[in-house]
């Protein structure tokens, strides 16, 4: 964390010092030469980089590059004073070289230095201390501008690289063998960066979003530049502007990224993520191109910088997800850097034609030009969707990533991991299975089959987990429930099978009691079978009945998963298994968030469907349901139920369940004081979906002022009996119409 915040921190100050000491000693029209000759040279540089990691590893080569780094800071410091013009350029090319190839090469070190599970718990702390860095680098800087002179700065920021150069070198490997030193011993063997680039398309993309994305903060960075040279004088006023810039996007960018990156990742997936930094992009150039102006320029240039290090940097990190380390190490820094760099020579390119074509409009051609590339790059980045979840699910496949559910929070990589997951664990079951047959077939013990020998059932010596696989495969119910009553639990490799035996009632007693003693050790596979289409409705409707008996977060996170199913009868299985298994473990988090949106997403789901279908009664089931009873199945919405069980989840249960009871009454003032208690409960995204559940006009006539909403919960909590009164009433009246 302290080497994250100091690497920040230099950064932000090296910048700050850059272009001022650039801008104070050149004209602001060099700055695209600038820019082209540092982008040329990082291409060189990052070549270099990228195969120095892949052969001895960013442990070795970053805290170098940092140690280097200081020195240069002092060597070009001592330039300063004889030959100013000499140590502004460089400085510019200094920071363009090292900045990126050292940032790019330390999360690289930090993605090697810790597994999977350390990783979800530290790397957010280690980001946000980067993102804290950047506040206090812009401090720094702003208050070093009227203390010390720009050249001065440079020994400050030698010292500050030194610091990092140190706090690298005591992040030591993990273990011995658990990340290898690099590829040193077998060079002729290490594939280069471009190689991997030309064979894997998807690496294409990404490299493809990073130069788009350079090229318009490229063309943004001469556009701040120069308004900020035309409206300050002076090498302090110009790094007080560009230290306050920098340190109040920082402090942006920091309350972005802990508020809302999770949120994002989760609703939009990862190439959502992505997609809003381009897509911010070009709304905020619009508003520039209306009105040319500092404060537009601050915005668009302001919004840039915040997406780029919060939200968009959160998504692109984690696209790397489906790589390789012998792919992700050689093309990172490549990507990262080369690209980025190639992205910055065309966006100055760019700019130095503007400026030589139409100088006099050339703050509008810029914005312009910014527009097009972030439109081109959000066209990129919605693509990436596809490429990411098709490479995620081959490198699962083949093993070259293993992921976790618990280690995924972002909604691509968990969907694409169960959707793997299942079709993995059917095809591994079947081919096991095929296997099987053949080695029973070839020793005669294949049921229905002889070759002298007796049955599986009777053979001497049988192995006992091959006649179990017969036995449930066999379709024979006598067979099956020997094998289902065993006392010890199922092997794994009989989950499956038994899980598939849920579809036939003759053995599902047996079934559910053979799944329910394993249902903990084995939830990956029973939500696998609940997730996939394969396994046939009748199947998946009944695994939550299973699933309620485990109260573990991990069921209830794959239960609310099940509620995006477009089956109703596995939804409202999924649903009241939630209840149940929120009641066994109050310790189950789920957020309001996705608990609403679900509820939303029923509601929408039965206004489309325009049904009140009674959910399927299994055997041996009861009807539990803690909103519906008898009268209430001939009068209520059944997605309307659905969405009351899952609100529950977030809200008082039993004023929730009073309200919906009270709902199918026909008395208007238990209706109105039912209505009053939701309006006053649920949010606008839930209330306006559900309206037309609600009796169309029939809705109360609100008293003013608004009363508060205790005395509402207790008029509704006294409303039980009336409730209760009035349902009778309606029990009797439909008791007497069909004649009982």
């Amino acid at each position: 964390m302290l080497a994250a915040a100091m690497m920040i921190a230099q950064q932000v100050f090296g910048k700050a010092t850059r272009d001022a000491l650039f801008l104070s000693t050149f004209q602001v029209t060099a700055l695209p030469k600038a820019l082209i000759a540092a982008a040329v040279l990082s291409l060189f540089a990052v070549l270099a980089a990228a195969r120095a990691m892949t052969l001895y590893s960013p442990a070795r080569v970053v805290p170098v590059s940092f140690a280097a780094s200081a020195a240069l800071f002092l060597a070009e410091w001592g330039l300063s004073g004889p030959y100013p013009n000499v140590a502004a350029v460089a400085v510019y090319l200094h920071l363009a070289i090292f900045g990126a190839i050292v940032t790019s090469g330390f999360w690289s070190l930090v993605n090697e230095r810790f597994d999977p599970h350390t990783a979800k718990r530290v790397v957010g702390r280690i980001a946000a201390a980067g993102t804290a860095g950047s506040v206090v680098g812009g401090v720094l800087a702003w208050r070093a501008a009227s203390l010390l002179s720009v050249p001065t700065m440079l020994v400050m920021l030698a010292a500050m690289n030194a610091v990092c150069a140190w706090g690298i070198t005591r992040i030591r490997p993990a273990g011995p063998g658990h990340h290898p030193r690099g590829l040193a011993e077998d060079r002729s063997r290490a594939p280069s960066g471009l190689q991997v680039l030309r064979e894997v398309p998807y690496l294409r993309q990404l490299g493809l979003l990073v130069a788009l994305c350079a090229l318009g903060e490229s063309q943004l960075d001469y556009v701040l530049k120069a308004t900020a040279a035309s409206t300050f004088e002076g090498g302090g006023r110009l790094v007080t502007f560009f230290a306050l810039f920098h340190m109040s996007t920082g402090i942006v960018s920091f309350v972005v990224q802990s508020t809302l990156s999770r949120p994002s990742l989760d609703r939009l997936g990862l190439a959502g993520t992505v997609a809003l930094l381009p897509a911010a992009m070009v709304l905020a150039g619009f508003v520039a191109l209306l009105e040319p102006a500092l404060w537009s320029v601050i915005l668009l240039c302001g919004v840039e910088a915040v997406l780029s290090t919060s939200l968009y940097r959160s998504g692109y990190e984690l696209l790397y997800t489906p790589l390789a380390q012998e792919r992700k190490r050689p093309t990172k820094a490549i990507i990262d850097v080369g690209l980025d760099r190639l992205g910055t020579t065309l966006g100055g390119g760019a700019t130095m034609l503007v400026l030589l074509w139409a100088a006099g409009e050339a703050q509008r051609s810029l914005v312009g030009l910014t527009i097009a590339a972030a439109l081109a790059a959000l066209f990129v980045a919605i693509r990436l969707h596809e490429g990411y979840v098709a490479s995620l699910a081959e490198s699962l496949k083949s093993g070259a990533v293993r992921l976790d559910a618990d280690e995924v929070f972002d909604a691509t990589s968990r969907r694409t991991l169960w959707e793997t997951n299942a079709a993995l664990t059917r095809d591994r079951l079947l081919q096991e299975l095929g296997v099987l047959r053949q080695s029973m077939v070839a020793a005669g013990t294949m049921p229905g089959t002889t070759t002298g020998r007796d049955t599986v059932s009777d053979a001497a010596g049988a192995d006992e987990l091959l006649q179990g696989l017969a036995a449930l495969r066999s379709g024979d119910p006598a067979r099956i429930r020997r094998v289902l009553r065993r006392p010890e639990p199922l092997e794994p490799i009989l989950v499956f099978q038994v899980i598939m035996l849920l579809a036939r009632d003759d053995v599902l007693k047996d079934a559910f009691a053979a799944l329910r003693a394993v249902a903990e050790r084995s939830t990956g596979q029973i939500l696998d079978a609940l997730y996939d289409s394969r396994s046939g409705e009748v199947v998946r409707r009944r695994i939550p009945r299973i699933l309620q008996g485990c109260p573990t977060q991990r069921v209830a996170d794959g239960l609310m998963l099940g509620l995006e199913d477009p089956s109703f009868e596995v939804r409202y299985r999924c649903a009241m298994a939630l209840l149940k298994v929120s009641e066994r473990n109050v310790g189950i988090t789920i957020s309001k968030e996705r608990i609403f949106a679900a509820a939303c997403r029923e509601l929408e789901v039965g206004r489309k469907e325009l049904s009140r279908a009674e959910p399927h009664l299994e055997p041996d089931e009861e009807r539990d349901s803690p909103f519906i009873d008898d009268v209430l199945r001939t009068r209520a919405d059944r997605h309307l139920e659905v969405a009351f069980a899952i609100l529950s989840l977030a809200l008082d249960r039993d004023p929730l369940k009073i309200a919906f009871r009270a709902l199918a009454t026909d008395d208007d003032g238990l209706r109105g004081t039912a209505l009053e208690y939701l309006e006053n409960i649920l949010p606008d995204t839930i209330r306006e979906p559900m309206r037309p559940y609600m009796g169309g006009d029939r809705r109360p006539v609100r008293p003013a002022p608004p009363r508060p909403r205790k005395l509402i919960v207790e008029e509704l909590l006294q409303s039980t009996d009336s409730i209760s009164l009035n349902l009778d009433a309606l029990r009797k009246k439909a008791a007497g119409t069909t004649g009982e």
